[in-house]
């Protein structure tokens, strides 16, 4: 499989090598366009624009009840302590809020354009970008088409069970309800590859479901023997003694 490796850069730790991959058959070739679809719909939401949508908070009527509230109760208490409280309603009662919805341009969507075919290689602590290491991530590209259906399964299986934890989100677009492994391939896409010393590969991603922990796959062999959060692909395993 050609690559074109575009840079590599060499930390006191790693040594990360990033690549342009031209045939490589990522997942996620509609992530973006469904990133941009619910960021739409919420925007919609937002603006009043959505019928099925509750309608948006009034943060100015909210806040001025709330100092109404407080006033009243500070008439009870005594001068020393309404006094110093007194001040801080009041300009709660005079905040200005913009809460004009704001107005976006295709940049604000820039994004939601993701390079597919773009992949950074991470090499073990304290080694370097060599012929060995160039040779494993020839023969995992080489794999990557028998590899491919293994990992999406395994998504699929991951999804199915962290589901039950994300499902009050409400979001079916980013988070629909589990079903055919097809269901995630637009949804998740990798972007690292992490080699280790003990010769697993890790792949790490990003997925509409889990912004903050992101995704991660651990390989051994081409089979697929962990799949959860991006530490999956690049923390060192070690064996109990």
């Amino acid at each position: 499989m050609t690559k074109e490796i575009l840079s590599i850069n060499k930390d006191d730790y790693d040594t990360e090598v990033n690549l342009k991959v031209p045939s490589f058959l990522n997942f996620g070739a509609r992530m973006g366009a469904l990133e941009r679809e619910s960021f739409e719909v919420l925007m919609g939401r937002q603006a009043g624009k959505d019928p099925n949508a509750p309608p948006p908070v009034d943060i100015k009527s909210m806040l001025s009840d709330m100092a109404d509230r407080e006033k009243k109760m500070l008439e009870q208490m005594p001068a020393e302590f309404s006094g110093l409280l007194a001040g801080f309603f009041t300009e709660i009662e005079n905040l200005k809020i913009d809460d004009t919805p704001p107005v976006y341009d295709e940049k604000d969507f820039e994004c939601f354009n993701h390079d597919l075919q773009a992949l950074s290689v991470v090499c073990p602590e304290d080694s370097d970008w060599d012929k060995a290491a160039e040779a494993k991530v020839d023969q995992f590209l080489a794999d990557w088409p028998e590899i491919r259906p293994r990992v999406l399964q395994a998504l699929c299986d991951y999804y199915e069970n962290w589901y039950p934890q994300i499902e009050h989100f409400n979001d079916p677009i980013l988070m629909p309800a589990p079903g055919a492994p097809d269901l995630l391939e637009d949804r998740a896409r990798i972007t690292t590859i992490y080699l280790h010393e003990d010769g697993l590969i890790g792949l790490g991603g990003e997925c509409t479901w889990e912004d903050e922990h992101a995704l991660g796959v651990l390989l051994e062999n081409g089979k697929v023997i962990d799949c959860g959060y991006a530490s999956v692909a690049y923390e060192e395993r070690y064996e109990e003694e």
